[in-house]
């Protein structure tokens, strides 16, 4: 029975761990991985100061922080930031990130300080028309659901 005990207690001290060491590890990757994948869908640049990971945080949901976010024009409009935000929150459930099937479900999400420049050339282009055109049949579609947001 003591060593029941034992083994419980030690797994349940290496999950702890593991879920508060998790986003360290990953932190780079994480950072990586919004920045390239947008990148990839769009004709601008999207740059990201700082992110972090907690699972913490807003438990048991996921909490995504992203600091300093800025998606900046190229082509035409290069030189103009269509979108800032000094701080993102984002809290989603750990389903929805592994089961994208349904799209993912963002519960909440947080802006701080953000900025949105629109803007239309003498030709009638926008600055916002930054989703890339593809031919591909097998382009994923893009979609989810957003229960609550806030702008401060």
């Amino acid at each position: 029975m003591k060593k029941l005990l034992k083994i419980i207690l030690w797994t349940l001290t290496g999950l702890v761990l593991a879920v508060l060491l998790l986003p360290f590890w990953f932190k780079q990757k994480l950072i990586d991985g919004i920045t390239n994948a947008i990148n990839d869908q769009i004709n601008a640049e999207l740059s990201i100061e700082d992110a972090h990971l907690s699972f913490i945080k807003s438990f048991p949901l996921v909490n995504i922080n992203i600091e300093n976010l800025k998606l900046n024009n190229i082509d035409n409009f290069s030189g103009t930031t269509l979108f800032a935000a000094q701080e993102i929150d984002l809290s989603t459930d750990l389903v929805s990130i592994f089961n994208q099937s349904e799209g993912i479900k963002i519960i909440n999400i947080d802006m701080q300080d953000p900025s949105l420049t629109l803007k239309v050339d003498e030709k009638g282009k926008t600055n916002w028309d930054i989703l890339r055109s593809t031919d591909d049949d097998d382009q994923k579609e893009i979609y989810g659901d957003i229960e609550k947001y806030s702008l401060s």
